[in-house]
């Protein structure tokens, strides 16, 4: 008996000692989704250098052995823990940032970029203290997977409606740029609801493309260039209302632009969508609509707004705006005006008159 007992207990420790190998191997072999990091100042993480005025030596070479799929294999420490790779998008540049921690200094001076690398004009890398970033420079804008799969990072790009049917751009304005000078918290403010707006309208299967730069927001016509390669549906801006006269004004309003028309939904008729969506949904008071020939959207040839949630004049609204679960409500009401928006452009298409 004890004898069998033994054996038991040999082939049960034998058998377990499987499981464990092939869980450590496919914990180790498994892809991984790495996620994306937010946009704006002091939610991005900085980096310095940029692409220009580089030394040569900084360069990792780019090694095409594929065609067809545009995949590209970038190596990586074999110790190397997806929360330790950060991937920051700035698309206006066509550009991605990918800061890789528990990396060696001079682990990409020997190593190679491979896979379909037409998509890559440039690959750069720039050794820091506590990380490692590779600067990537794209030939275009593109949408991305990224997995982290046997010692390599893979990055699966795909021409942005390959990838998404419904894309808009998302639009930080600070107020220095309307109305008035603006502070450092209330830029941070902006950006916390940009991201808020975009994660929400990414549960709806809808994709933001924000305007943020290596350089902080890009010009306009960087931002049309945007638009068109993207093929963006909608533009729309967030920044916050001032009345310099009046510190108790409060409420939302919605500008758009007055010269645009579309049958299916015109400028004014989107904005009209979103500020009742909006002001539903916190409760608030409707500032109304303002036809307005912002230079921002002098070439934007598709319905583009600017939504002001509040005030930043006024101490109470700014307090309200300041708190996670508004910002929430918030991007939740722009967002379901959004939605709306889509599905009064899709009916019409399917309507006999569309």
């Amino acid at each position: 008996m004890h004898k069998t007992w033994r054996i038991s207990a040999w082939i049960g420790g034998i058998y377990a000692l499987l499981v464990l190998g092939i869980t450590v191997y496919l914990g180790y072999n498994r892809p991984v989704v790495i996620a994306e990091a937010s946009s704006g100042p002091g939610i991005r993480q900085k980096t310095a250098t940029n692409m220009t005025g580089m030394s040569e030596n900084a360069e990792i070479s780019l090694q095409k052995d594929a065609t067809g799929e545009r995949s590209v294999y970038i190596p990586v420490e074999p110790s190397i823990l997806p929360e330790q790779i950060l991937i920051q998008d700035y698309y206006a540049n066509k550009c991605l940032v990918i800061s890789l921690q528990n990396t060696g200094k001079d682990f990409y001076k020997d190593k190679a970029i491979s896979g379909n690398t037409d998509t890559i004009e440039k690959a750069v890398f720039v050794p820091g203290e506590e990380k490692t970033d590779i600067w990537l420079q794209l030939d275009r804008v593109y949408a991305y997977d990224s997995y982290l799969e046997n010692g390599y990072l893979k990055m699966d790009f795909y021409l942005p409606k390959e990838k998404n049917d419904r894309i808009l751009v998302l639009d930080v304005i600070l107020p220095d740029e309307v109305t008035a000078e603006v502070t450092a918290e209330e830029e941070t403010l902006l950006y916390q609801m940009e991201n808020k707006l975009e994660s929400v309208l990414e549960e709806s299967g809808i994709k933001a493309y924000h305007t943020y730069g290596k350089d902080g927001r890009v010009s306009e016509e960087e931002i049309g260039e945007l638009i068109t390669l993207v093929d963006a549906d909608f533009y729309v801006g967030i920044s916050l209302s001032t009345d310099s006269d009046n510190s108790e004004s409060f409420g939302s309003l919605v500008a758009y632009k007055g010269d645009y028309f579309m049958p299916a939904l015109t400028n004014a008729a989107f904005a009209d969508l979103i500020e009742k969506k909006m002001v539903t949904a916190i409760s608030g008071k409707a500032g109304g609509l303002l036809q307005a020939q912002e230079s921002i959207w002098e070439d934007f040839q598709i319905p583009s707004v600017i939504v002001y949630p509040g005030y930043r004049s006024n101490s109470a609204e700014m307090s309200l705006m300041k708190q996670e679960s508004y910002q929430r409500k918030i991007a939740e009401g722009i967002a379901e005006g959004i939605v709306d928006s889509y599905t009064k452009i899709e009916d019409a298409k399917g309507s006999p008159e569309g």
